[in-house]
Formats: C-alpha cells, sequence, structure tokens
C-alpha cells in the first residue's frame, strides 16, 4: 500500500490528460490485478467466491461513469441508458496460415501473429476515440473480438454505423476481403446489467446474421469491389502478378528473386516478426510522429486510421 501511494502522488489530476489515464490504469492494474473486490457477499455467505478483482471492478465502474456523461443521460441519470457494442473479425485462421512458404515465412507468420492479436484493441480504441471516450471503455479485446460499453446518445447508433462502414472500407482495401469486421450493438439500462448474459446472447445472435452479410454497407457504399481496390496496376507498360506470398495482392513482377515481389503488407509483417522478439513494448497511435515500425492503415492514399 505504501508503493502504491508513492506512485499514486506522481498522477498529475491538475491537468489530466490522457496521458495519465494511462498512468493511473497500469498504475491500478499493477497493484489491485490480485486484490478481491469483495471478500463477503450477504446474499451468499459463505459460499461466496471473491472471482472479481479490485482493478476490474474500478475499470468497469469508470466505463460505466463515463458513459453516463452524455446529454440525454445527465438529464434523466435514474433512467439510464447504454449502448453495449460487440466487434467481431472474421476470417482470422484462414488469414493467419493462408502463407506461401517463401523465404522468411517464420517471421511473416510471427508479424501475422501479432497483428491478429493486436487488430481488436487496435479497432476498439479507434471506435473510442472517434466517439470521444477513454480507452478504459473498451470492456475487452481478445481472440478477435471486442466489447465497449458507450452512454445513450441521439445519434449514436448512425456514428457505430458510419464506423462500422468505414473499418469494413478499409479492411477491404487492404486485405481483399479475407479479414472484415461485424460490429452489433443493444441498448440496455442500469437495471439490465444484472441480465448481462441474456444480453450477449442477443448479440451474439445479431453477429452471426450479420457475417452472412459481411462488406454489404462498405460495397453498397463505394459501388461495388472494384472501387476498393489499388488501381496502380493499371499502367499497360508493366507487368503485375498476384503477391507469391499471400496469394490476395496485386503487385508489380520484377526482374529479381520471388522473394522480391512481396506485397506491401507481406514486408511489413516479416519486419515486425523480425523484431518482435527484441521489442519492450507496444505503441497505439494515431498519428506518425515517431520512427517505429509497425503497422498501419492508410485510408484513401491520404490519412491513418490507426
Amino acid at each position: 500500500m505504501k508503493n502504491f501511494e508513492e506512485e499514486f502522488k506522481k498522477v498529475n489530476f491538475k491537468n489530466f490528460t490522457e496521458k495519465e489515464l494511462v498512468r493511473l490504469y497500469f498504475l491500478c492494474y499493477k497493484y489491485f490485478w490480485c486484490i478481491p473486490a469483495s471478500t463477503y457477499d450477504k446474499g451468499q455467505g459463505n459460499s461466496h467466491y471473491p472471482d472479481i478483482s479490485l482493478f476490474d471492478h474500478a475499470r468497469v465502474a469508470s466505463a460505466i461513469g463515463a458513459s453516463l456523461y452524455t446529454e440525454e443521460n445527465l438529464q434523466n441519470l435514474k433512467n439510464s441508458q447504454f449502448i453495449l457494442v460487440r466487434g467481431d473479425i472474421s476470417g482470422i485462421q484462414k488469414f493467419l496460415y493462408s502463407l506461401s512458404n517463401l523465404k522468411h515465412i517464420a517471421k511473416r507468420l510471427r508479424g501475422r501473429s501479432a497483428f491478429l492479436a493486436l487488430l481488436p484493441e487496435l479497432i476498439a480504441i479507434y471506435v473510442l476515440h472517434r466517439l470521444n471516450y477513454p480507452f478504459s471503455n473498451l470492456l475487452f479485446a481478445s481472440g478477435g473480438h471486442f466489447e465497449l460499453l458507450i452512454g445513450y446518445e441521439k445519434d449514436v447508433e448512425e456514428k457505430l454505423n458510419n464506423l462500422e462502414k468505414e473499418v469494413e472500407s478499409v479492411l477491404l482495401k487492404n486485405f481483399y476481403g479475407s479479414l472484415g469486421l461485424v460490429l452489433a450493438y443493444t441498448k440496455i439500462s442500469l437495471p439490465e446489467f444484472q441480465t448481462y448474459p441474456e444480453i450477449i446472447k442477443k448479440l451474439f445472435e445479431k453477429i452471426d446474421l450479420k457475417k452472412k452479410r459481411k462488406f454489404a454497407v462498405a460495397l453498397k457504399e463505394e459501388k461495388g469491389f472494384e472501387a476498393l481496390l489499388n488501381k496502380d496496376y493499371e499502367n499497360p507498360s508493366e507487368t503485375y502478378i498476384v503477391c507469391p506470398s499471400c496469394r490476395l495482392a496485386i503487385v508489380e513482377e520484377k526482374e529479381a528473386e520471388e522473394e522480391d515481389n512481396v506485397c506491401r503488407w507481406c514486408k511489413i509483417f516479416a519486419e515486425v516478426g523480425g523484431i518482435i522478439p527484441k521489442s519492450r513494448f507496444v505503441v497505439f497511435s494515431e498519428k506518425k510522429t515517431f520512427r517505429l515500425k509497425g503497422f498501419s492503415f492508410r485510408r484513401h492514399r491520404r490519412n491513418i486510421l490507426c
């Protein structure tokens, strides 16, 4: 407790930026992840098992608190409404192992695996930032899935639909339909938190239905699949082939070894796969303000998604 108090003094509450929130978040994780949130339940008595940590209890309470801070909820706190969002990334297994046995395949496989592990959290944080929520409103991100909790607003459903379409288009343009995002959400009240398993079941049903119509919104918006592809290969003076590594992207054929003809993403995966064993931390940023090797999404050749 003394160690926690000493480190807690370093948090700058007078200028509480997102950087300070990150400091506080991981400070609580460091000291409270193995401390139970409660050790006795009046309803269950001696049969109570303290299986929720104080850290998890605090971060979920933080997400609820941030979700209350909308115009609609502040006007009627007793009847506050929330939006539980679940995202599902499809095509993970096929994408991970659909590699040809070329040079550096081990590095490329390691890079792909790291990318897929980070992708749910990356998309979730991006959605939260676009909706002006802190990253602590991310309930979990793992195994190709993520869950977010946000507050109800009049136009929140439109915002979520637009963000889903935006991420869908970026994934479609970069990975040619091999990876996709399915987003489902539902409105809940405070008392309905007690029926959380039933709510999750309904979200699963929505996701299963939407999986059968992957990229429907993006393709309709962009007026077809071809509009989302990179058109740089249309120069008649050049010769183009399918990437010999991923068998997805179209690349310019060069008079060199087969390995030199791989696409941009296959090069990135090999590069990242080589530095992962030596890396000590991971950085999420919406801007490329420093020179670190990693993953970035380019949208319409101008801005970076994450």
